[in-house]
């Protein structure tokens, strides 16, 4: 496994601020998702799982019981709550960090206007590419 740097760690690592989350949570609730009081952490674990590519085994204590994280993000993953999610969340993006190949750019407000014209057309685009996820 290729060593980060710790500005690139502190990325990957870097939880859910209270206004995204604030977004995020509010999404769930309309797919059905129970306000529980561990549904962040619960959110976070399956977050950083996915940044890091752990195995869901291998998850940090701090998440709780692995196997009951990985049942609940398989069940919504199956039902297509995270698919209505992401979409939802698509809706209105931030355009702070775009993704690109594996590859992460933090954009500046400069060059986001000179982007946002190709970018949101783009994500349109993406957005209406059928995409079936399957977790192991």
């Amino acid at each position: 496994m290729a060593v980060l740097s710790p500005a690139i760690e502190r990325v990957f690592n870097a939880p859910l601020n209270d206004e995204q989350w604030s977004k995020l949570k509010a999404i769930m609730l309309q797919e059905g998702i129970y306000d529980k009081p561990d549904l962040r952490l619960d959110v976070e674990g399956m977050f950083y799982r996915m940044r890091v590519g752990r195995p869901w085994h291998d998850l940090p204590k701090q998440f709780g019981k692995w196997s009951s994280l990985y049942k609940k993000f398989n069940d919504w993953s199956m039902t297509g709550k995270w698919l209505r999610i992401f979409k939802a969340v698509g809706q209105h993006p931030d355009l702070e960090w775009i993704f690109i190949d594996e590859a992460i750019s933090k954009l500046t407000n400069l060059v986001l206007g000179q982007l946002e014209s190709i970018v949101r057309p783009l994500a349109s685009a993406v957005q209406a590419i059928p995409v079936r996820f399957t977790w192991q």
